[in-house]
This record gives structure tokens, C-alpha cells and sequence, in this order.
């Protein structure tokens, strides 16, 4: 079985969601309804140690992307903007991928 956010994972989550549409007809001035918003997760505790993962929405197509830990530089592939960045335990974000863990129960 692969493992959660590692390389593989997010290769097989980005062929996944390659053919899904994000964008909407009516867009407003907000950027998740024009298709295009940044997403950065602080994962905590993984396996190999602490990650970031960048959700991309660009032209209406997301991908997952990995970046630096937190505290380095970003590397390719991190989000240099986010709308939002949130951290999270690295069992919270797998939860949380499965359904298991609605993210407003994560927040108390």
C-alpha cells in the first residue's frame, strides 16, 4: 500500500483529479470560484519527519505538491502565496483524507 503523501501518493492523487474541473461559470471575485486559490499544509509528524504540501487550483485543475519542511526555504513546488496556510498532525490530515475527521472538529 502506498503512503500517505509520500511521492507516489500524490502522483496517483494528481491522476486522479487530472481530469476534474474546480472552476465555475458564474465566477465571483473570490478566487476559489474563479478556479484559482493556494492552499499550503503544515504536516507534523510523519513518518519522515515534518512536510508541506501545496494544494494548487489553477485554471480551474488541482493538483497536491510537495514542498520544504516548515522552517526551511521553500523548494519547488510550495506555495508562495497561499490564500491560507494551516499545520496539522500528520494522523489529523490522514483522517482527514479519509473522511474520518471532519477538519471543524479539527479545530477544537
Amino acid at each position: 500500500m502506498v503512503r500517505f503523501y509520500s511521492p507516489e501518493w500524490l502522483e496517483q492523487f494528481n491522476d486522479a483529479v487530472a481530469d476534474l474541473d474546480f472552476s465555475e461559470e458564474d465566477a465571483s471575485e473570490s478566487g476559489a470560484r474563479r478556479g484559482h486559490f493556494k492552499v499550503a499544509q503544515n504536516v507534523l509528524g510523519g513518518p519522515d519527519g515534518d512536510l508541506l504540501v501545496t494544494m494548487r487550483v489553477e485554471d480551474g485543475r488541482m493538483r497536491l505538491e510537495p514542498g520544504s519542511p516548515p522552517g526551511l526555504a521553500q523548494g519547488a513546488g510550495a506555495a508562495s502565496d497561499p490564500a491560507v496556510t494551516i499545520s496539522l498532525s500528520y494522523e489529523d490530515a490522514a483522517a482527514m483524507s479519509k473522511g474520518e475527521l471532519d477538519p471543524a472538529e479539527a479545530l477544537g
